[in-house]
């Protein structure tokens, strides 16, 4: 029977043929022991095997009239409504229903896209992510939502215009233990405000407050980023002394394990700090 879903942990996860993009670098960093909310990938060939049924519908998107826009907007629409008829492979509904016995019926869930390498354009921006999704039909709805989304609008004209056939898109799907923070932030190991400085800088926000720290390379120790005049400067950074020597130790092993500058998605909750994900900085950031 062909695997359509992976853990985290299996090693062929890591492979972006297999997981996308995003699917493989989380699957990478979890078996790097780093803190990741656990989870599985949906593969690449599911999504394949799904819209192999479908083929006769996306030869159309070659004869569209792209300089009409409005046009475009309502064949994508009508294109995804006939896409999603299509059915779920019944190997995958079973795989993924094994994978979920794994957790509490209450457990709720993050759905992502996570899409396969183009050198031609970047996959910034391009998928979606769903949150907060509780029950098997739940997660096997946003599964769909993450293929079909291949087929936006926005997708379908992007490749367009970087002259990308569109049979060749393809996605895997991530679905992780849904983490409630009570901090989050980004962590850049470049500081993207004063390069030549021996600092990370820290984005740290709670509700709809987002302070910006300095944290010392070589120490972890933290000031305010003194970015702006207009609001008052706190005295104490909203995490534990224990916290941020967690947050300076995940960032010194990103640094490591990645030769690029990155920007690190961070959380807290119960005390616990987790790493949502690492991308490469774009230093126009």
């Amino acid at each position: 029977m062909i695997s359509y879903v992976l853990r985290l942990t299996d090693p062929a996860a890591t492979h972006v043929e297999h997981s996308g993009n995003k699917g493989a670098n989380v699957a990478f960093l979890t078996q790097k022991r780093l803190p990741v909310p656990t989870g599985f990938i949906v593969t690449a060939r599911a999504y394949q095997d799904f819209i192999a049924n479908g083929q006769h519908l996306l030869e159309s998107v070659n004869h569209w009239d792209f300089q009409q826009f409005e046009q475009v907007r309502r064949k994508s629409e009508a294109l995804r409504a006939a896409l999603f008829t299509l059915p779920l492979h019944k190997n995958l509904i079973t795989q993924v229903y094994e994978m979920l016995s794994e957790y509490p019926t209450d457990q709720a869930f993050a759905v992502r896209s996570s899409l396969l390498p183009n050198p031609a354009m970047s996959s910034l921006g391009q998928g979606e992510t769903y949150l907060n999704h509780i029950g098997e039909e739940a997660v096997f709805e946003r599964i769909r939502d993450c293929f079909l989304s291949l087929w936006k609008e926005r997708a379908i004209i992007e490749r367009k215009r970087h002259e990308i056939p569109q049979l060749e898109a393809s996605t895997a799907v991530v679905i992780q233990q849904m983490i409630v923070p009570e901090l989050s932030g980004v962590a850049y190991t470049h500081n993207i405000v004063n390069p030549n400085s021996n600092e990370y800088l820290l984005s740290i926000k709670c509700g709809i407050t987002i302070e910006q720290w300095l944290m010392h390379r070589d120490n972890g120790q933290l000031r305010y980023a003194d970015l702006t005049d207009s609001t008052p400067h706190p005295q104490h950074s909203r995490l534990t002394d224990a916290q941020i020597e967690q947050l300076y130790h995940l960032i010194q092993r990103i640094k490591v394990l990645y030769d690029t500058p990155q920007s690190i998605d961070w959380c807290l909750a119960k005390n616990y700090l987790y790493l949502l994900q690492t991308r490469p900085l774009e230093l126009s950031e």
